[in-house]
């Protein structure tokens, strides 16, 4: 890579001087699995479509959520919040200008808005400056660039690969442990029944669980559901003596995470009542497709942080609660809730109240309950140290990527 670092400055120019930029005209309903198109839309991932927009050499920037860049010569379509950067003019490589973006992203999105999915607005990327050598520099930077980047996405393939393998291996432990596979051996120490009854869900599909079990709804143990109130409050996560607002990003992710909270500088707005505690079952009952319905037992709460009114804190009553989450994060529990959300928007669904109490619910005897949430726990903690590892990879990997990134562009 030395070569990149004798790159001459022919001048320094904004984004929107040196291409278009333009958002897709796309909802991200128009997505076709069988299209013939790439859909670019915020996802990490690519998406298909059977009509296109653009023909042309571009760089795909997410304008909201997880904000990440793409690369992509032909033909295309986009979401309408992502911004498509293209025409670009003589004095500058496309594919240079991903590289570029990719190495200030973090610049370019410092100032992101939204409280629930964040944003960047159009003069986030036009406005930004970048100082371009001569076309030939720019040739050899995005010819080695390339080179270095294909061997690191090699190790980063296989690192992905095993995250992937401890994935499923959490859904298939959870999937064992709410139709009754997990404790078969308890079962037979305890009872005479070995048989299995089938279990009917809201999306059609029939399981199978121990005859043992009862066939119940989740309503049949809820006492109460309470939920906060929405107010505007500043996007800085709670700290010291203040009173924090939970976001429903601090539930979504498996653990409650006190950093996703946001500041109340109104006192009239604190409501005690509304505190978070130790133990509390806490649901998101907004979010995209794959992420509402996401629960949490609360660990330890360092800080006064109330609930809002967008995560419920439900309180039940003759069942183990760390079953009912272990449930809902389940494939079938989720299948349960994405099957009873509602909304129009792919972006933003809800689940209400009555929805939620009426999931099916494979409910095994109280003492079953527990040696499940024995055995998962045992489990889950060993998958969550492999992925620690497994994180400890990717940060490696990623760190490696930006600091080639960093080394090219250094005169900037």
């Amino acid at each position: 890579m030395s070569n990149l670092l004798t790159m001459t400055n022919n001048g320094t120019y904004k984004i929107g001087d040196i291409c278009d930029v333009k958002t897709g005209k796309k909802d991200v309903n128009a997505e076709n699995v069988d299209g013939k198109y790439p859909f670019f839309t915020c996802a990490q991932g690519i998406h298909k479509i059977n009509t296109y927009t653009f023909d042309d050499e571009a760089v795909l920037v997410a304008g909201n959520g997880f904000f990440n860049v793409k690369y992509y010569k032909g033909k295309f379509d986009a979401y309408q919040r992502t911004y498509v950067l293209h025409n670009f003019k003589s004095n500058i490589r496309g594919k240079y200008l991903y590289y570029f973006i990719n190495h200030r992203l973090d610049d370019i999105t410092k100032d992101n808005r939204g409280s629930t999915i964040r944003y960047i607005r159009l003069g986030d990327i036009t406005e930004q400056q970048v100082s371009l050598p001569p076309i030939e520099q720019q040739d050899k930077a995005i010819e080695l660039l390339d080179q270095a980047i294909q061997e690191i996405s090699l190790g980063s393939e296989k690192v992905s690969k095993s995250r992937l393998l401890v994935q499923k291996f959490k859904q298939a432990i959870l999937s064992a442990a709410v139709t009754g596979k997990l404790t078969e051996n308890w079962r037979a120490k305890n009872y005479d029944d070995d048989t299995y009854q089938d279990f009917n869900l809201e999306n059609g599909e029939v399981i199978q669980i121990p005859a043992l079990w009862e066939r119940r709804a989740i309503g049949d143990f809820v006492l109460d559901i309470e939920a906060g109130k929405n107010f505007t409050c500043p996007e800085v996560p709670v700290s010291g003596n203040n009173v924090g607002i939970v976001k429903i990003s601090a539930v979504t992710w498996g653990e409650f995470d006190e950093k996703e909270t946001k500041t109340v500088e109104d006192e009239s707005k604190i409501d005690e009542k509304l505190f978070i505690n130790k133990e509390d079952f806490l649901i998101s009952r907004a979010n995209t497709i794959e992420l509402v319905g996401a629960s949490v037992v609360v660990g330890e709460v360092r800080h006064k942080i109330m609930l809002s009114d967008k995560v419920w804190r439900v309180n039940f009553e003759d069942i183990n609660k760390e079953y009912v989450n272990y449930y809902l994060k389940s494939r079938i529990g989720r299948s349960e809730i994405e099957a009873r959300a509602t909304g129009n928007q792919q972006s933003m669904r809800n689940i209400s109240q009555s929805n939620f109490k009426a999931i099916n619910l494979p409910t095994p005897s109280d003492n079953e309950q527990a040696e499940i949430v024995r055995i998962v726990k045992q489990y889950l903690e060993i998958a969550n140290q492999v992925e620690k590892q497994i994180e400890k990879a990717e940060a490696r990997v990623s760190k490696l990527t930006q600091a080639i990134l960093a080394k090219t562009f250094r005169q900037e």
